[in-house]
C-alpha cells in the first residue's frame, strides 16, 4: 500500500508506504509462486497488521489499484472500510 497526497493534477508526496505477507491456509501453488515469486517459506509465520491497513483506509479519500476487479473484493474482506471508498 502506498499512501500520497496529490493535486488535481499529480501526485504530490508519498506519505506511507506498507507492504506485508500473510501465511495462507493451504500451501501456495507452484502456479502461484511462478506469477507472484512468493513461497511457501516467505509467507510462513507472515500476518498482514490489520490496524495498519485500516488506519491507510481511514484517511484515504479513495482507492487505485492496478488490479482492481481481481484484488478489491480480497481488500474488502480483509478489512473494513475499503468498500465504502471510491
Amino acid at each position: 500500500m502506498v499512501a500520497f497526497t496529490y493535486n488535481q493534477t499529480s501526485i504530490q508526496d508519498v506519505v506511507g508506504v506498507y507492504s506485508a505477507l500473510q501465511q495462507p491456509s493451504a500451501p501456495i501453488t507452484a502456479e502461484i509462486t511462478r506469477i507472484t515469486g512468493i513461497t511457501d517459506e516467505m509467507a510462513a509465520g507472515q500476518r498482514i497488521d490489520l490496524d495498519t491497513v485500516e488506519s491507510f483506509i481511514e484517511t484515504a479519500d479513495l482507492v487505485i489499484a492496478h488490479n482492481a476487479r481481481f484484488d478489491r473484493p480480497f481488500c474488502e474482506t480483509l478489512a473494513p472500510g475499503f468498500d465504502i471508498k471510491p
